[in-house]
């Protein structure tokens, strides 16, 4: 019992440190509300997916310009589709999708090219709360299996987010450890961000023009069809960034 509780103090010690605000409520910028108010709109069905008429229009615009304000950094789940969760239009955000979410050389590029070539003034992290990446990684640590090679440059990073998960859940059931295995992983890549984005301020501060860039990490419960942000304690919040207690499925409590 003592050893469990001492790795899981430096664990969330491990975990602040990777975050970019100590805060317990969450300053949620005018982008990420606005994307948040759709994404409740759409699960409450107060706001049709999209206009097809107005569909339309954005495309065209956006083949002409494009001007996403939001980044969105997510899984290459089929049960994600991000624009419907968010009732987006084209030309509204980049996505970028990556096996578990991890961010290699190549998602990395793509978030520096995004930061410096678009007007993108949030990046939101999104995990899922059943993610079947890390549960497939999970599957193969359970039985002792090898990693499969082509998973080599990224598994590095979800194997540690699963084995300090697993060390908090040892009794629970094992969607609790996915769930917080999703939180940590989109902390890592979050700190990864953050370092591009240090590095365009320190070296090339003219691409970002005095764009305030923020960063945040959420969950997204395809039971429910809501996106949950959380902070660096691993504690969600609502629209407002104020601390709430959630079901399995998402659903405020």
């Amino acid at each position: 019992m003592f050893i469990n509780f001492f790795t899981h103090k430096l664990i969330m010690v491990a975990a602040r440190s990777t975050t970019l605000s100590r805060d317990r409520v969450l300053d949620i910028n005018p982008t990420m509300r606005a994307f948040l108010a759709r994404n409740k709109s759409v699960v409450e069905k107060k706001r049709s997916f999209l206009s097809k008429s107005l569909f339309h229009q954005r495309r065209i615009s956006s083949s002409k310009k494009q001007e996403p304000n939001l980044l969105v950094i997510t899984s290459t789940d089929s049960r994600v589709p991000v624009e419907e969760i968010f009732a987006a239009y084209p030309g509204e955000m980049s996505v970028i999708r990556q096996f578990g979410f991890v961010l290699g050389r190549e998602g990395l590029a793509s978030v520096y090219y995004n930061l410096t070539r678009r007007p993108i003034d949030t990046v939101l992290v999104m995990g899922l709360s059943k993610c079947s990446a890390l549960e497939f990684i999970s599957n193969l640590l359970l039985s002792e299996h090898p990693i499969p090679r082509y998973l080599h440059p990224i598994a590095g990073g979800i194997t540690s987010s699963i084995t300090e998960s697993r060390i908090n859940h040892a009794y629970k059931d094992d969607s609790d450890v996915l769930l917080e295995a999703a939180m940590r992983n989109a902390i890592r890549v979050a700190s990864s961000v953050y370092e591009v984005l240090t590095h365009i301020r320190l070296n090339e501060g003219a691409f970002l023009k005095d764009r305030d860039v923020k960063i945040y990490n959420g969950v997204y419960f395809p039971e429910s069809g809501y996106v949950r942000l959380f902070t660096n304690n691993l504690s969600f919040v609502d629209e407002k960034g104020k601390e709430i207690e959630i079901t399995p499925k998402g659903h405020i409590i």
